[in-house]
């Protein structure tokens, strides 16, 4: 998970939101509950407007796991606070609340959501203060905080898959690095993955710690 800007609102929901939103709301009253009412008034976010502006964001990154996503599917569309809680229906087509994430992250997190242990909000916050990452890949809460630990749970950013990828990254970063003997050339390395990380690479947190340490050491 990093730090992200959140970029200028798409025009299809900076136009329509306010009316969706007061339809939404009327036919959740009608049909007595969220679940009961039609996809077409609860799915209005799903466009590709907003799927690119997202895309674009995050640079196609899973904003929890940081996993490359598949661009075609709009099921990648986040809300962080869950839309289908009461207290968040008139949150469903609010642009600082629409996110991007992959299916298993999405899935996982489902509508979890603690008052005392807020999802960490990367467009708001700095991620790196609340999780980071061990030598093994294992993504860990700083100094054990509570908000840290319920994200890493609650979308299990530990699973098999993530860790695998990870230290797949991790061995590939320590070898190209050894092998570099200059100050030049560790330069060099950096400037590389630095570009990779411009553009969009799985699991750029990892990037960006290895490019800190081996700065660090040669300075």
């Amino acid at each position: 998970m990093h730090k992200v800007e959140r970029i200028e609102e798409p025009a299809i929901l900076l136009i329509n939101k306010m009316q969706w939103t007061k339809q939404l709301l009327e036919q959740i009253e009608i049909c007595g509950d969220y679940k009961s009412v039609d996809k077409q008034y609860k799915e209005r976010y799903r466009t590709q407007q907003v799927k690119a502006a997202l895309q674009k964001m995050y640079k196609g990154l899973c904003c929890y796991c940081e996993y490359m996503l598949d661009i075609s599917d709009y099921s990648h569309i986040e809300h962080l606070k869950p839309k289908c809680r009461p207290e968040f229906h008139k949150l469903t087509f609010e642009w600082d609340n629409l996110h991007l994430a992959c299916n298993r992250c999405n899935n996982n997190k489902g509508d979890k959501w603690d008052e005392q242990r807020p999802f960490i909000d990367p467009t708001k916050e700095e991620p790196t203060e609340f999780i980071v990452y061990d030598d093994l890949g294992y993504a860990k809460a700083v100094h054990d905080n509570l908000r840290g630990q319920f994200l890493i749970d609650s979308v299990q950013l530990n699973r098999a898959g993530l860790l695998k990828g990870r230290r797949i990254v991790i061995i590939q970063l320590l070898k190209h690095f050894d092998e570099v003997e200059t100050i030049q050339g560790v330069q060099a390395v950096c400037e590389h993955y630095e570009r990779l990380i411009e553009e969009g690479v799985s699991f750029c947190t990892i990037f960006r710690n290895f490019i800190e340490k081996y700065k660090n050491i040669h300075k």
